[in-house]
Protein backbone atom coordinates (compact mmCIF):
# COMPACT_ATOMS: atom_id res chain seq x y z
CA UNK A 1 0.00 0.00 0.00
CA UNK A 2 1.77 3.05 -1.20
CA UNK A 3 -0.73 5.13 0.77
CA UNK A 4 1.52 5.30 3.82
CA UNK A 5 4.36 6.61 1.71
CA UNK A 6 2.30 9.11 -0.25
CA UNK A 7 -0.32 10.45 2.17
CA UNK A 8 2.02 13.09 3.59
CA UNK A 9 3.19 14.27 0.19
CA UNK A 10 6.60 13.64 -1.32
CA UNK A 11 8.07 10.41 0.04
CA UNK A 12 10.94 10.15 -2.39
CA UNK A 13 13.49 11.18 0.23
CA UNK A 14 12.42 8.27 2.45
CA UNK A 15 12.39 5.77 -0.40
CA UNK A 16 15.83 6.92 -1.54
CA UNK A 17 17.25 6.51 1.98
CA UNK A 18 15.91 3.00 2.53
CA UNK A 19 18.05 0.00 1.66
CA UNK A 20 14.96 -2.21 1.55
CA UNK A 21 11.38 -1.05 1.05
CA UNK A 22 9.05 -2.30 3.78
CA UNK A 23 5.63 -2.31 2.19
CA UNK A 24 2.30 -2.91 3.88
CA UNK A 25 0.20 -4.97 1.51
CA UNK A 26 -3.31 -5.32 2.92
CA UNK A 27 -5.37 -5.87 -0.21
CA UNK A 28 -8.44 -6.60 1.93
CA UNK A 29 -8.85 -2.82 2.33
CA UNK A 30 -8.83 -2.00 -1.39
CA UNK A 31 -11.98 -0.39 -2.76
CA UNK A 32 -12.42 -3.30 -5.17
CA UNK A 33 -11.37 -6.17 -2.86
CA UNK A 34 -13.26 -9.45 -3.08
CA UNK A 35 -11.39 -12.54 -1.91
CA UNK A 36 -7.82 -13.47 -1.11
CA UNK A 37 -7.50 -15.49 -4.28
CA UNK A 38 -8.31 -12.40 -6.36
CA UNK A 39 -5.81 -10.05 -4.70
CA UNK A 40 -2.89 -10.30 -7.14
CA UNK A 41 -3.84 -7.25 -9.26
CA UNK A 42 -3.89 -5.14 -6.09
CA UNK A 43 -0.54 -6.51 -4.91
CA UNK A 44 1.10 -5.93 -8.28
CA UNK A 45 -0.32 -2.43 -8.67
CA UNK A 46 1.02 -1.33 -5.31
CA UNK A 47 4.32 -3.17 -5.79
CA UNK A 48 4.80 -1.58 -9.20
CA UNK A 49 4.42 1.85 -7.60
CA UNK A 50 7.29 1.04 -5.22
CA UNK A 51 9.39 -0.40 -8.05
CA UNK A 52 8.92 2.71 -10.17
CA UNK A 53 9.59 5.10 -7.28
CA UNK A 54 12.84 3.28 -6.45
CA UNK A 55 13.91 2.89 -10.09
CA UNK A 56 14.08 -0.92 -9.87
CA UNK A 57 16.97 -0.69 -7.35
CA UNK A 58 15.47 -1.97 -4.07
CA UNK A 59 14.33 -5.23 -2.61
CA UNK A 60 10.74 -5.03 -1.39
CA UNK A 61 9.40 -6.90 1.62
CA UNK A 62 5.72 -7.12 2.42
CA UNK A 63 6.20 -6.54 6.13
CA UNK A 64 2.52 -6.28 6.88
CA UNK A 65 0.45 -8.64 4.85
CA UNK A 66 -2.38 -11.03 5.42
CA UNK A 67 -6.10 -11.40 5.00
CA UNK A 68 -8.55 -11.47 7.90
CA UNK A 69 -10.75 -14.39 8.83
CA UNK A 70 -13.31 -12.01 10.31
CA UNK A 71 -13.99 -8.26 10.20
CA UNK A 72 -14.45 -7.79 13.94
CA UNK A 73 -11.68 -5.19 14.22
CA UNK A 74 -11.82 -3.35 10.88
CA UNK A 75 -14.43 -3.34 8.16
CA UNK A 76 -13.35 -3.53 4.52
CA UNK A 77 -13.72 -0.60 2.17
CA UNK A 78 -15.35 -2.85 -0.41
CA UNK A 79 -18.80 -4.35 0.22
CA UNK A 80 -17.57 -7.43 -1.70
CA UNK A 81 -14.52 -8.18 0.46
CA UNK A 82 -14.85 -11.56 2.15
CA UNK A 83 -13.23 -12.05 5.54
CA UNK A 84 -13.07 -15.81 6.11
CA UNK A 85 -10.62 -18.63 6.75
CA UNK A 86 -11.10 -19.76 3.16
CA UNK A 87 -10.24 -16.29 1.82
CA UNK A 88 -7.24 -15.88 4.14
CA UNK A 89 -5.89 -19.28 3.13
CA UNK A 90 -6.43 -18.39 -0.53
CA UNK A 91 -4.42 -15.19 -0.03
CA UNK A 92 -1.60 -17.18 1.56
CA UNK A 93 -1.71 -19.66 -1.36
CA UNK A 94 -1.64 -16.75 -3.78
CA UNK A 95 1.53 -15.34 -2.20
CA UNK A 96 3.22 -18.72 -1.86
CA UNK A 97 2.32 -19.73 -5.40
CA UNK A 98 3.65 -16.48 -6.87
CA UNK A 99 7.16 -16.92 -5.48
CA UNK A 100 8.93 -16.91 -8.84
CA UNK A 101 6.87 -13.99 -10.13
CA UNK A 102 7.49 -11.89 -7.01
CA UNK A 103 11.21 -12.71 -6.84
CA UNK A 104 11.64 -11.61 -10.46
CA UNK A 105 10.16 -8.13 -10.02
CA UNK A 106 13.47 -6.35 -9.33
CA UNK A 107 17.09 -7.32 -9.87
CA UNK A 108 17.68 -6.88 -6.12
CA UNK A 109 15.81 -10.06 -5.20
CA UNK A 110 12.30 -8.92 -5.94
CA UNK A 111 9.66 -9.23 -3.27
CA UNK A 112 9.72 -11.23 -0.07
CA UNK A 113 6.91 -11.46 2.46
CA UNK A 114 5.88 -12.67 5.87
CA UNK A 115 2.48 -13.02 7.49
CA UNK A 116 1.97 -10.06 9.80
CA UNK A 117 0.03 -11.44 12.78
CA UNK A 118 0.82 -14.72 14.54
CA UNK A 119 -2.41 -15.28 16.44
CA UNK A 120 -5.86 -13.79 16.88
CA UNK A 121 -5.07 -12.83 20.49
CA UNK A 122 -2.76 -10.20 18.95
CA UNK A 123 -5.35 -8.85 16.49
CA UNK A 124 -8.70 -10.58 16.20
CA UNK A 125 -9.21 -12.23 12.83
CA UNK A 126 -5.75 -11.54 11.44
CA UNK A 127 -3.73 -14.32 13.05
CA UNK A 128 -2.52 -17.61 11.64
CA UNK A 129 -3.68 -19.17 14.91
CA UNK A 130 -7.15 -18.85 16.36
CA UNK A 131 -7.97 -17.74 19.92
CA UNK A 132 -7.19 -21.26 21.19
CA UNK A 133 -3.75 -21.23 19.49
CA UNK A 134 -4.90 -23.73 16.85
CA UNK A 135 -3.71 -23.20 13.26
CA UNK A 136 -6.46 -21.97 10.98
CA UNK A 137 -4.82 -23.88 8.10
CA UNK A 138 -1.51 -25.59 7.40
CA UNK A 139 0.88 -22.65 7.12
CA UNK A 140 4.06 -24.00 5.51
CA UNK A 141 5.31 -21.42 2.99
CA UNK A 142 8.16 -22.16 0.64
CA UNK A 143 11.48 -20.79 1.81
CA UNK A 144 12.90 -20.52 -1.66
CA UNK A 145 11.99 -20.65 -5.31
Amino acid sequence: MQYGYSVQGDSQMVLDAEDVVHAHELAFFDWDATTGQNAMPSLLSSTNWFVEQTHWTKKIIYTQTGWPTNANVWQPNSPNAVASVESAKAFYNLLDGACEQLKGITPQGGVGWFWHIWEDAMLDGWGLLDWNSNPKWNFAPRTGC
